[in-house]
């Protein structure tokens, strides 16, 4: 059914969930999983000027990411980390249709009925509003 998972993380604790999820899925077809993560640049922050800064997030990245698919090592599914720099909503969205996948699952935030339009300028509900590709949201 899906056969290219694109599964964007912010290395949360709460990322294993989806994670998870994205490989039961894929383990149904023979699927592939790409998992995105993108680094925040800084508006009006020259890049070359700041690579040294950016150098350390990514290499803390780096390892936090080889945490999160170690535990599927043991697993056929193809894992493949992806490290992006830019707006996360619109570096998903772009990763989502120029790779070709068939699903983006991520971790969304629990929401409360009584405050529902909180939750309406998270990351998961951006993604999920531009995306052309279909969504799931796991909580």
């Amino acid at each position: 059914m899906f056969q290219h998972l694109l599964v964007p993380v912010d290395l949360s604790d709460r990322n294993h969930t989806a994670l998870t999820t994205a490989v039961d899925l894929a383990g149904l077809d023979g699927g592939k999983i790409s998992l995105l993560h993108v680094i925040e640049t800084i508006p009006h922050m020259d890049f070359d000027e700041s690579r040294d800064f950016f150098a350390v997030i990514e290499e803390k990245a780096k390892q936090k990411i080889r945490d999160l698919i170690a535990p599927f090592s043991d697993t056929d599914i193809r894992i493949s980390p992806e490290l992006r720099y830019g707006k996360t909503v619109k570096e998903i969205v772009l990763f989502a249709a120029n790779y070709q996948c068939d699903l983006i699952v991520l971790t969304s935030h629990r929401m409360d009925a009584h405050e529902m339009s909180r939750g309406l300028g998270t990351v998961s509900h951006q993604v999920a509003y531009f995306a052309q590709t279909p969504v799931m949201l796991v909580k």
